[in-house]
C-alpha cells in the first residue's frame, strides 16, 4: 500500500482545524487551573512514526506521556507529552504533589479533559463520532516508549500525521506538547469531511 501524499492544502486545513480544537482545549485547561493558557500556532507534519516521536524530545530524554486512545468513527490517538518540569508544574497548579499516584492521576485526568474538549471540536466540524477512551500514562520514560504505544494502536504506517500544539500556562512553569495523531485511514476520512479529500 502506497503512503498517502499530503499537500500543503491538506496540511493547512488540518492546522486550521487543530487551532480551533486546541483553543477549545486550552480554554478548558484555563478553567481548570484558574489562569490563562497560551497556545502556539499548530504544526501539522506527515512523518514516519519514528521521526514524529523523536521530535517529542532528545534521544534518551525522559518524558511523561498521557496517551488517550480515540474510539468511534476513526482510529486515532491524542497524546499529551510533558517534560519532567512541565509535569511537576501542572501538578503544582492542580494542588497535588508531582510524585506518587495522586500526581499521576491528576496528569491523566487533566489530559483526558483536554482530549475530550479537543475531540468535541472535531466532532462539531466534521460530524465524526470521536470518543476518548481511558487515558494510559507512561511516566518518566524515554520517548521511544511512546513510539511503541503509538505503533501498537495505529500500526506501522509509512507516514503518520502529527498535529501538534504547545500549551503554556501563564505565570507557571507548565508547558506540554498536545498532539492529535490519526492513522492513515482516519486522516483520509477527516480530510474528506473537511472538503479536501486525498
Amino acid at each position: 500500500m502506497t503512503a498517502p501524499v499530503y499537500t500543503d492544502q491538506h496540511l493547512d486545513t488540518l492546522r486550521e482545524v487543530a487551532n480551533i480544537g486546541a483553543g477549545t482545549a486550552s480554554t478548558a485547561l484555563a478553567g481548570l487551573l484558574g489562569r490563562p493558557v497560551d497556545i502556539s500556532i499548530p504544526v501539522a507534519n506527515a512523518l514516519p512514526l519514528a521521526d514524529g516521536i523523536a521530535g517529542l524530545g532528545t534521544p534518551g530524554a525522559r518524558v511523561t506521556g498521557v496517551l488517550v486512545p480515540v474510539a468511534g468513527d476513526i482510529p486515532a490517538l491524542v497524546l499529551a507529552v510533558f517534560a519532567s518540569e512541565g509535569a511537576a508544574g501542572l501538578c503544582e497548579l492542580l494542588g497535588v504533589a508531582g510524585e506518587g499516584e495522586l500526581g499521576l492521576s491528576a496528569l491523566a485526568e487533566a489530559s483526558n479533559i483536554l482530549a475530550t474538549h479537543y475531540l468535541g471540536s472535531l466532532n462539531a466540524m466534521t460530524g465524526l463520532a470521536l470518543e476518548p477512551e481511558p487515558p494510559q500514562l507512561t511516566h518518566e520514560l524515554p520517548a521511544d516508549v511512546l513510539h511503541s504505544a503509538v505503533a501498537v494502536r495505529l500500526g506501522a504506517a509509512e507516514l503518520v500525521l502529527f498535529i501538534g500544539t504547545e500549551l503554556r500556562v501563564e505565570g507557571g512553569s507548565c508547558a506540554l506538547s498536545f498532539l492529535f495523531v490519526p492513522g492513515a485511514a482516519a486522516a483520509a476520512e477527516l480530510l474528506s469531511r473537511l472538503g479536501v479529500p486525498l
